[in-house]
């Protein structure tokens, strides 16, 4: 798929497994193929409710590490993606404040600077200090992972 400029809903939907699968950190993972010039994408969909600040975590794998795997959120009031972390790593970006106490660019980025290898477990995260940007009406954040095909 090409790479969506909004927060619309995807054309690929979770099943209730799939969505079983997503919810823990486990061996069970849901796949995305792409190829050419194409995406692999997921996209989630959360509500928040009234939360002021939050965390996005991501837990994946990759059978191939030509291109980076970008972690980002969707700006309501700015109708643009923000990337909230990729591998490999960025440092110093908006992302890297903190989760639960520890630097992210340590959890995340810094543990591969470089690609990761394939079919290891790869964790991008942040936080979020202020969510009023990313809520929509029903107070429900986007956010999305991706890595583009070889």
């Amino acid at each position: 798929m090409a790479l969506p400029v909004t927060s619309a809903d995807l054309e690929t939907f979770y099943s209730a497994q799939d969505i079983t699968d997503v919810d823990a950190v486990d061996a069970a993972w849901v796949t995305q193929a792409a190829a050419g010039a194409q995406f692999a994408v997921h996209q989630f969909k959360n509500f928040v409710g009234t939360e002021i600040q939050g965390s996005v975590t991501w837990t994946g794998q990759t059978d191939d590490v030509t291109n980076a795997i970008i972690l980002q959120i969707w700006n309501e009031q700015g109708g643009v993606w923000e990337t909230i972390d990729q591998v490999p790593g960025l440092y110093n970006g908006a992302a890297h404040e903190s989760y639960q106490g520890q630097d992210l660019a340590f959890l995340t980025s810094q543990l591969f600077y470089g690609n990761p290898p394939v079919n290891t477990d790869i964790v991008l995260s942040g936080h979020i200090p202020d969510l009023t940007a990313y809520k929509d009406p029903s107070n429900v954040i986007t956010c999305r992972v991706y890595q583009e095909a070889p």
